[in-house]
């Protein structure tokens, strides 16, 4: 009896003190903005046979973070894309498994998805791993 109690009493307190942990936001450099080609629909004889397209607006977007490169996808529904994605602009960032958050001016969040990951191979990143 006393080993349940002291196990849920240890069991509470992980759980109380692993969510006051807050995520940590990392710095982040915009190295490229390019608009996103979606694939056509060729291979249709008459074009009424092709499936009907969604007008959406997707931008690929670099950003290095330490000694990583992500390419992340920035969607919208109208033809706007927010002043910090331009290249040599630092924002604060905090990447996740698929997706990284993005801090707009305002404080005002983004989740971009991540699409492509890749390490840099210069001589400072090699060092420090």
């Amino acid at each position: 009896m006393k080993n349940l109690v002291l196990f849920l009493f240890l069991s509470c307190g992980l759980m109380f003190a692993s969510a006051g942990v807050k995520p940590q936001y990392q710095s982040g450099t915009i190295l490229s903005v390019h608009d996103y080609e979606a694939p056509s629909n060729t291979g249709f004889e008459n074009p009424t046979d092709a499936p009907l397209q969604t007008q959406a607006y997707i931008y690929d977007i670099g950003i290095q973070l330490g000694c990583n490169v992500y390419g992340l996808r920035y969607l919208s529904a109208i033809d706007y894309l927010p002043s910090v994605f331009s290249p040599d602009h630092t924002v604060s960032v905090l990447p996740q498994k698929h997706f990284m958050y993005v801090t707009l001016p305002g404080g005002r969040e983004v989740n971009l998805e991540i699409h492509s990951n890749r390490k840099l191979k210069n001589a400072s990143c090699t060092n420090d791993n």
